[in-house]
């Protein structure tokens, strides 16, 4: 690059020996220019026709590693494809601005054990999926600012991999997007899209460590699913939380297959026909006949007796009167038991009631009151604990008069 001095200022005030701001201006100017110029060339692709890219070898067009590739004008493609390599960025303008058109059948983006980028684009592929991404390792793929209309967006398979979509809209003849393998992240954020048939995200049998899935619009007919994926949390590793929150969905289909609400590992909230996630947990004990042996004096014991186990989300019940959380996440929630006990013979007899976390008594928790053989005394116990996964609840009695056993007829406990 060719030098310039500049000179702004000269060794005295208004002595008019430095350069005139227009001279120094235009020096200023063409070091610029010829500075990014040539820098930029190395890495960067305008691309006007389809003449400006690879040629395609059987259809498929190999971009460049490494290189970012920046379509300026609408290209046809016909049933050429692209294939990115290690770290390619293909972008347009603007999703608003150009286009590219493909009539083939195989998906228009293939990216096989690389990380990508697609952007600010818009792609017309009536009879193909958008995208195939494939990966061995922990590549990651970003779309952003794409707008689509296609027959479906495609197949994803990870290991340890993750998907980022932001801005990404549009519609599809068929399915959506169908996941598989494992994965480290599968982020899906502002969406405003529509299909006519099948799911549009299916996690099938992939499992993840994060899903994030928010403020998206979706329109759906009778038959199709907003997402779908395994019983019972089966999709998430160990440790690993989707939350799912804003959806709009409008339209006669389903939101959810398999998938709940209660599932220990997804969050779902403020979406307009989903219900929210709620951790609660409910057993009751009615007419019970069985009596909590009591040893000796003072000496709290789990409560016996056969509970029913109700309505519960992110929680399990037994019928030993257990409670137990199995969301994915700590979760700060009150506690109430309320329990009708007496001794199983004599009158006046003092008792108390505890409840217990992890089969530790909570001290502080002890309700008091006195019963008397076929007379129970009704004890209320409000709690609160934050409970981490498989923390779990129970209730037990005392006899504080002497070692006559304790019936606890009936009860209701709830966390909620």
């Amino acid at each position: 690059m060719a030098r310039q001095v500049l000179n702004p200022l000269s060794g005295a005030a208004n002595d008019k020996l430095g350069d005139t701001p227009y001279d120094y201006t235009v020096k200023l100017n063409a070091m610029t220019l010829e500075l990014y110029s040539t820098a930029t060339l190395t890495r960067r692709v305008i691309v006007n026709t389809i003449s400006d890219l690879p040629a395609a070898v059987g259809g498929l067009i190999t971009l460049a590693a490494n290189t970012l590739y920046v379509q300026c004008d609408d290209v046809a493609f016909s049933t050429n494809r692209l294939a990115l390599g290690a770290n390619t960025v293909y972008s347009g303008l603007d999703s608003l601005v150009v286009a590219a058109s493909y009539t083939g059948t195989l998906p228009f983006f293939t990216l096989t054990n690389i990380s990508g980028s697609v952007k600010n684009l818009k792609v017309v592929h009536p009879n193909s999926p958008l995208f195939s991404f494939t990966d061995s390792g922990t590549n990651v793929l970003r779309v952003v600012d794409v707008a689509y209309a296609g027959a479906s967006i495609g197949t994803f398979g990870g290991n340890g991999s993750s998907v980022r979509f932001t801005n990404f809209s549009g519609a599809t003849t068929s399915n959506g997007m169908l996941l598989a393998g494992n994965w480290k992240a599968f982020l899906f954020q502002p969406a405003l899209s529509s299909i006519a048939a099948g799911t549009f995200i299916d996690l099938g049998t992939a499992t993840f460590d994060s899903i994030n899935v928010t403020e998206t619009t979706l329109d759906y007919p009778a038959g199709a699913f907003f997402m779908s994926g395994e019983l019972n949390s089966g999709n998430m590793n160990t440790g690993g939380l989707a939350t799912i929150s804003k959806t709009r969905l409008t339209g006669s289909g389903t939101p959810l297959e398999q998938i709940t609400p209660d599932d220990a590992r997804f969050s779902f909230s403020q979406n307009d026909k989903i219900r929210d996630s709620r951790s609660d947990g409910i057993l009751y004990i009615q007419g019970n006949t069985v009596a909590t042996v009591i040893a000796a004096i003072n000496t709290p014991v789990l409560a016996a007796g056969i509970w029913g186990v109700g309505d519960a989300g992110q929680f399990t019940g037994t019928t030993g009167g257990r409670l137990t959380y199995i969301g994915g996440k700590d979760a700060r929630l009150p506690i109430t038991f309320s329990v009708s006990i007496a001794p199983t013979l004599s009158t006046g007899i003092a008792i108390s009631a505890y409840i217990a976390i992890n089969g530790s008594i909570i001290a502080e928790s002890r309700g008091r009151g006195t019963g008397s053989a076929g007379l129970p005394d009704r004890i209320t116990l409000p709690w609160q604990h934050t409970f981490s996964t498989n923390d779990y609840v129970e209730v037990f009695v005392e006899n504080n008069t002497n070692a006559t056993d304790i019936l606890l007829s009936s009860g209701i406990a709830r966390v909620n």
